[in-house]
């Protein structure tokens, strides 16, 4: 178990939202909590260790990852074991391919960065001017791209150990309900392929076929809270950073 916690603080003391679910959670223990600003992670002035909670965004966590050498390989966004959930094609490529692509034909696709999401914000390509957002990113980089296809509603849904704890919309038509056992058929599909994880979220969408169909995979760590209660988003991350510490 964590003997204590370091939160991510925007400075001043103030929290993220999601940050905040969580100081209010352990609050009402008995861990011991520091907050800590993202100068403060780079200056490496934080005692990070296994027995510690870390609770950031995204990309200090892989930073307090690095630190404490924890071998990490990110889940895939768009898993093997749920591609039936797809309905959808979905492909690697290359920056060099996609801007050959768009030049040629401008056939529409989505695309966003296969492994370091820091390169470029997930968008929609269409047309060669698009292409300004990614003309600093080396033509080498690995990418996903998508069919385009027309989302009605999405839903996260938050997975902690295989339960679902919490199904909370976040975009789209709030009376177009997604259909729970096709989400919980992909939950059995991680856990028998093995690509499951103690904590992650799926996002789940209706189409305008009316089939409810895969987003993509979250990861568990510095993980958007669409409406789940603070104690079940705090048990989610929990899970997740105690997996990936060993402990």
């Amino acid at each position: 178990m964590f003997s204590r916690a370091y939160i991510q603080e925007l400075g001043a003391s103030k929290l993220r939202a999601e940050s905040q679910s969580v100081f209010d959670t352990l609050s009402k223990g008995n861990i011991a909590i520091e907050l800590f600003t993202t100068k403060k992670m780079h200056r490496r002035q934080l005692r990070l260790a296994r027995d510690v909670f870390f609770v950031a965004d995204i990309d200090l966590s892989l930073k307090a990852l690095k630190i404490l050498d924890i071998s990490y390989r990110k889940p895939l966004d768009y898993p093997t074991s749920l591609t039936n959930f797809m309905h959808r094609k979905v492909w690697r490529s290359t920056i060099s391919e996609l801007t050959s692509s768009i030049k040629s034909n401008n056939k529409p696709l989505f695309a966003k960065p296969a492994d370091d999401l820091k390169r470029f914000t997930g968008q929609v390509f269409s047309k060669p001017s698009h292409l300004n957002a990614i003309n600093k990113v080396p033509r080498h980089i690995d990418i996903l791209c998508s069919e385009i296809v027309q989302w009605v509603s999405e839903y996260r849904v938050y997975v902690c150990k295989s339960k679902i704890l919490g199904i909370h919309q976040y975009q789209g038509d709030p009376d177009a309900d997604i259909d729970v056992d096709v989400v919980n058929q992909a939950i059995q599909n991680l856990d028998k392929q093995n690509e499951s994880v103690a904590g992650y979220a799926l996002d789940f969408g209706i189409l305008e076929s009316g089939e409810t169909a895969l987003v993509e995979f979250n990861e568990g760590f510095g993980l958007g809270n669409y409406g789940l209660d603070s104690s079940s988003y705090t048990e989610l991350l929990l899970a997740r950073w105690q997996e990936l510490m060993a402990i």
